[in-house]
């Protein structure tokens, strides 16, 4: 299933139900609208693809070395390249090393052996009724896994863990965790492959434990629920229709 296949499935994905924690308003607004791209998004893509479909990167970009992207020179290599994406020689080679860096990991490459890549899953959630659906970065049945690569500028585990509270990656494991054990029974391992996006382009294999795995799921479950009440309410508010009494954070009284 293509990207654009997938996005046009009328159904609940975790990017967008995260914003459930901001507002209805707010995750109204995300279904409603196109994400716009960014050239860390691209990048992002890229990595995903030389590392999880390497035999199709070559296929899908092209290397820019032509120095600044500007005149005629770029727009004429524009023209001729209308179906890839294009890359810089930096960007090119980041990616290649990355790739490199995730299959010589000891634990990541045995991750990887065996599989598919982009997996797409539907499910009914059993108590809403609602539609779902997610993406997994690699998925494997027998043993069952589900893998999602991450990139970041520190891959330890004190600063993932930071990156996994700050961006709801607990709740995105369990929201796959769960549409996997829906339809097949049983339910997988969850990794996150995790790779350092400047040399030496370090790479870790972290997992959620019980605690996070648990959190995580009622996050999700929490916010799924508010989209449920708000569908048969038709109403979809802001973070809050109340006057509010705020107090001044610390750092701002001392002295």
């Amino acid at each position: 299933m293509t990207e654009s296949e997938y996005n046009s499935i009328d159904a609940i994905r975790h990017s967008r139900l995260k914003t459930m924690g901001t507002s209805p308003l707010h995750y109204r607004h995300a279904c409603d609208t196109e994400r716009a791209d960014t050239a860390a998004f691209a990048f992002g893509r890229a990595v995903h693809c030389a590392v999880l479909e390497p035999l199709a990167f070559t296929g899908r970009y092209v290397l820019w070395d032509g120095g600044r992207r500007a005149g005629k020179t770029w727009e004429a290599f524009k023209a001729a390249t209308p179906d890839h994406d294009i890359l810089t020689a930096t960007e090119w080679n980041d990616c290649m090393a990355m790739s490199e860096a995730v299959h010589a990991h000891p634990v990541a490459s045995k991750l990887l052996a065996t599989g598919e890549s982009e997996a797409t899953l539907q499910w009914q959630d059993a108590e809403t009724g609602l539609a779902m659906k997610c993406r997994c970065d690699w998925m494997r049945h027998k043993p069952a896994i589900v893998v999602d690569l991450k990139t970041t500028q520190d891959a330890s585990a004190e600063a993932f863990a930071k990156s996994v509270a700050r961006y709801g990656y607990a709740s995105q494991a369990a929201f796959y965790c769960d549409g996997y054990a829906t339809l097949s029974g049983s339910m997988p391992f969850f990794a996150f492959i995790v790779v350092e996006k400047s040399a030496p382009f370090d790479v870790c294999v972290h997992e959620l434990d019980d605690e996070a795995l648990a959190h995580g799921r009622r996050q999700y479950r929490s916010w799924l629920h508010r989209v449920a009440e708000c569908r048969a309410s038709g109403e979809w508010p802001g973070r809050s229709d109340d006057i509010q009494v705020l107090q001044l954070p610390a750092w701002a009284t001392r002295g």
